[in-house]
């Protein structure tokens, strides 16, 4: 429990300062604005649970009115993504997300970038704005926007790093979102609030259920999707479940299949849009023994999903507690794997 109590602390700290970074920085906001607006095709690249940001990104897109806006990985922009849009030459803009900068895939996007001329307007959000990644975006004209956490968070799980890079992405874009709650939201004092309410509603009892299951299925819809995305990848990364992730009606299409040979234990993400379907679904599968969990928030579209965001997080952190197993820092990272993390997409042509 110190761990959680701790990083409630952390959390709270270093996100509101990463939201407070650019709120008044009127120039960085209009620039990245401006770039995004005009572009004809946006594309993020991310890996890792920078994917989650990525997704993230890409609703808040949609949502000022940026459509035409692709996630890839950088495996995906190299071989597959970064000729075609060469060939089609139109306005580009390439959004890297990358807390540490230091990933040699993320490092090989943009030698690929220079290396083939293309002008694209780059960018980047980052913790890291001293690393050869981002010194060598600046090089290409490109911005580099900040993440601004005093304490860098190295975790093998991303816990505040995460939701400080989403923190930064609203405060850079929050002037072109309608929303007059988000300056409040991040406060904090109310970020504080909201892990310990939390920390207070998600039972030891239910948890201890869930960790009984083989599998644990991780649901939600649009926006709530994000966070159950997040929650997916911190429970397999941390090595604490497996874990299948589904948008809560396309689960009804048969995934629960899965139930007639393993037990199965069910987390769903929800929001105000969809906490009808979500009590019904609720009640259904809670007849038949199956363990579920409901976060709901009542929060709406981005801010909903940060709120979700921090009850996974608290999630995970007592997940792990209960199961005396450190998601944050591991005690045994198998070899190949770190030999798989490190292997360089780039060694073959």
């Amino acid at each position: 429990m110190k761990e959680i109590t701790k990083y409630k602390e952390l959390m709270s700290t270093e996100i509101a300062k990463s939201f407070s970074y650019y709120l008044n920085d009127e120039s960085m906001k209009n620039r990245m604005f401006s770039v995004l607006k005009e572009s004809d095709i946006v594309v993020i690249v991310a890996t890792g649970f920078s994917l989650v940001a990525a997704r993230f990104l890409r609703l808040i897109l949609r949502e000022i009115g940026i459509y035409n806006v692709f996630v890839t990985t950088p495996l995906e922009y190299i071989y597959y993504v970064s000729n075609n849009l060469f060939e089609k030459k139109e306005n580009i803009t390439v959004v890297i997300i990358s807390y540490g900068s230091k990933n040699i895939d993320i490092t090989n996007v943009v030698n690929d970038i220079a290396r083939k001329k293309q002008h694209y307007n780059l960018s980047i959000f980052t913790a890291n704005t001293k690393s050869n990644t981002s010194h060598a975006i600046l090089n290409l004209g490109g911005i580099v926007i900040k993440v601004n956490n005093t304490i860098l968070d190295r975790g093998f799980v991303s816990t505040y790093g995460l939701l400080s890079t989403i923190a930064t992405m609203i405060s850079v874009l929050n002037k072109y979102v309608n929303n007059k709650n988000i300056t409040s939201f991040f406060s904090r004092k109310n970020i504080k609030n909201r892990l310990e309410i939390y920390d207070y509603t998600i039972s030891n009892e239910i948890l201890s259920e869930l960790l009984l299951s083989d599998i644990l299925i991780s649901l939600g819809s649009y926006w709530t999707l994000i966070p159950a995305f997040d929650l997916q990848l911190k429970l397999v990364e941390g090595g604490l479940m497996p874990t299948l992730l589904f948008e809560l009606k396309d689960f009804t299409h048969g995934k629960y299949m899965l139930s007639t040979r393993r037990r199965i234990g069910i987390i769903v993400f929800s929001d105000n849009r969809i906490n009808d379907i979500i009590n019904h679904i609720h009640n259904l599968i809670s007849k038949n023994e199956i363990p579920i969990l409901s976060l709901k928030t009542w929060h709406d579209k981005l801010l909903g999903v940060v709120d979700l965001m921090l009850g996974s997080t608290i999630l995970l952190l007592k997940l792990s507690d209960l199961s005396n197993i450190n998601v944050l820092r591991p005690k045994y990272i198998p070899l190949w794997g770190r030999n798989l993390y490190r292997y360089n997409i780039r060694r073959k042509k």
